[in-house]
């Protein structure tokens, strides 16, 4: 939607119903910068940024520091990360990515959260661990979960499942 369409709801919405916050969940809101940063400058001219708080889910490999002093200078305060890594490998690949959008969100007194998936195939327990202790020793918050691929996802039918297999 455009950034006047999300503005006139967020203000049909405080006024209508007397919301004091929203979340955005759409993983893509920060990877049009240019739409994001119109967005929080609209928040400020509309004067909703102390009216109207909220909290968005993006990709890390789109956080960055100017777009979160943007974010917080229009009411951000959180922003959840997704974990989108298909195999433990590209998780472990994007260690760096990870901290550098959780430090971008935290230096601008965003409150960064994470999904965090156990149980991918290629992975053993030493992995999980290590994982952990990376999480612990980053101060990351996350919110833990099994991976479970679903139909008709590339990662279901790389693990040869099928329905009909479940049916015997």
């Amino acid at each position: 939607h455009s950034v006047e369409y999300v503005i006139n709801l967020l203000k049909n919405f405080r006024m209508k119903y007397g919301i004091n916050f929203v979340s955005f969940l759409d993983y893509a809101m920060m990877k049009n910068s240019e739409w994001f940063i119109d967005f929080c400058n609209q928040m400020k001219k509309n004067e909703l940024t102390t009216l109207v708080y909220w909290g968005m889910n993006a990709d890390v490999r789109t956080a960055d520091g100017p777009l979160m002093a943007q974010a917080r200078d229009s009411g951000c305060r959180y922003i959840f990360f997704r974990d989108n890594y298909s195999t433990h490998k590209e998780m472990d690949f994007n260690k760096p990515r990870i901290v550098a959008a959780v430090k971008a969100a935290t230096q601008e007194s965003i409150h960064p959260l994470m999904t965090f998936s156990v149980g991918y195939p290629d992975t053993t327990w030493k992995d999980v661990v290590e994982d952990l202790k990376f999480l612990i020793d980053n101060q990351i918050h996350v919110n833990p979960q099994f991976y479970q691929p679903y139909p008709p996802s590339p990662a279901f039918d790389q693990l040869n499942f099928s329905l009909q297999d479940k049916e015997k």
